[in-house]
């Protein structure tokens, strides 16, 4: 920089804030800085290996500042501010704030302004080129205004954010549960962890259990087969449909009154394929008298062996 240059005292001090960060941060020592300081100044700077150079934004600019780009990459829609910054060798933590002026009672729904108190709920958040991201959210409780209100204390809900009494923020938990999906729980996992996000195989497949069942077709064409609920002492039925390969539902026993009621439920059955037991037989011929009856393979070919074998 030339000599004949001279910064005000509001560009010095920024540059201190700016320069402080970044050696700090290459250092992977923690380093915290206050926000609130930049978001006055509205300067450009860039770093090089070995200078650092301020440029005064001009106006109408489309280049960002460092509160702009940090607030951008936030969870869309949120109504957060960012307090504080910290870059630790766990990742990243960004201090943030609920900035609207009042919430909603979750029981009455009704408006209150009244703050009780506030408290810190850290969530999980998904990462900035691989660095994992931790989201120290201050939340306030506040006075329930409405006089007949069962509660008489609530916490504000955030829910572009997260959940309430969730770890991890929305769009986390929707790239956990696709990578689950995709992957399943171990090599889920692993891959999470190449990318900077946490997830465990359980916290996975939580995340699959959780989704809601997809609506199917009734089924057409079902199997009927014995399942082991403690082998050799207790013993249900399985159904299952045929023509998309999957269980359909699971009774509790194997008697022909159990199957009769379930055919009754489902009249658009009209095959089903089942072993050889008395039970089955005339539950489908009770439940289901127009249905189709066929013999599944599996056990034609079982009797055959046991046939060829007794010989």
């Amino acid at each position: 920089m030339l000599q004949s240059e001279k910064l005000t005292w509001e560009e010095c001090n920024f540059a201190r804030i700016v320069a402080g960060f970044w050696l700090l941060a290459t250092f992977r020592k923690v380093v915290r800085v206050p926000l609130s300081q930049l978001v006055s100044c509205h300067d450009v700077f860039s770093i090089d290996a070995l200078v650092l150079t301020l440029e005064p934004a001009p106006a109408g600019s489309a280049r960002m500042t460092c509160t702009a780009l940090c607030t951008a990459l936030l969870p869309p829609q949120a109504p957060l501010s960012i307090e504080t910054m910290a870059m630790t060798e766990r990742g990243m933590t960004l201090d943030v704030a609920v900035t609207t002026s009042q919430a909603h009672c979750p029981t009455c729904t009704q408006p209150s302004t009244p703050m009780h108190s506030n408290y810190r709920r850290t969530l999980a958040d998904l990462p900035w080129a691989t660095t994992p991201v931790q989201l120290p959210l201050r939340v306030r409780r506040f006075w329930c205004e409405t006089p007949h209100c069962a509660r008489q204390t609530f916490t504000e809900r955030v829910p572009q954010v997260a959940p309430c009494s969730a770890r991890a923020t929305t769009r986390l938990s929707t790239m956990q549960t696709a990578t689950g999906l995709a992957l399943g729980g171990a090599a889920g996992a692993r891959h999470l962890a190449r990318q900077g996000m946490p997830g465990s195989r359980n916290t996975l497949l939580r995340r699959v259990r959780r989704l809601p069942a997809p609506e199917a077709p009734p089924p057409r064409a079902i199997g009927l087969d014995d399942w082991a609920k403690r082998k050799g002492h207790t013993s249900g039925t399985i159904v299952v449909d045929l023509d998309r390969h999957c269980p359909v539902d699971l009774l509790e026993d194997r008697t022909a009154e159990t199957v009769a009621a379930w055919l009754q439920a489902h009249p658009e059955v009209t095959v089903v394929a089942r072993d050889r037991a008395e039970a089955y037989a005339s539950g489908v011929t009770q439940g289901a008298p127009d249905a189709v009856q066929v013999a599944d393979r599996w056990h034609l070919v079982q009797h055959l062996r046991e046939a060829v074998e007794a010989e």
